[in-house]
């Protein structure tokens, strides 16, 4: 193997190595910071503001987080880093007594610059409810069907 295919071959390999595959993350680690910076971790949080559970399913193309139930004015959050090529999608259905919403919880195109590190989402009898980190009010809203 020539020096320069030898050199490009470990500069890929060493490459992957430190970028990693992107990795769920839990409550408790969401304080931590990546040392080089490559990825951008995102943490998303889905709060009832409803007095009833309501039941969400959440996924990606590569990871389904399945089912799980939202109790009356709780919560349900993860956390993901963003792919280098900026084109992460995680998208929910909720439900709620025979009312159904399905949204793009976190897509990179939009949401990059609109919550670039936590993206916050209201359940409430409007639909689904996104805030950018710190309104008062929402930019997005999806109505129940």
């Amino acid at each position: 193997m020539s020096l320069i295919k030898r050199s490009s071959f470990f500069f890929l390999v060493s490459l992957l190595v430190l970028w990693g595959a992107p990795t769920m993350t839990t409550a408790s680690d969401s304080a931590h910071t990546d040392i080089f910076q490559f990825k951008q971790k995102v943490r998303v949080e889905v709060n009832n503001v409803l007095s009833s559970p309501v039941t969400i399913h959440c996924k990606s193309k590569d990871n389904d987080l399945g089912s799980h139930v939202i109790n009356a004015h709780g919560l349900y959050s993860f956390g993901f880093n963003v792919n280098f090529i900026g084109t992460t999608l995680f998208f929910c259905g909720v439900s709620l007594q025979g009312k159904r919403v399905t949204f793009d919880v976190y897509k990179a195109s939009r949401d990059q610059s609109r919550c670039p590190h936590f993206c916050e989402w209201h359940v409430d009898t409007n639909g689904v409810e996104g805030f950018k980190p710190s309104a008062k009010a929402p930019d997005i809203v999806i109505p129940w069907k």
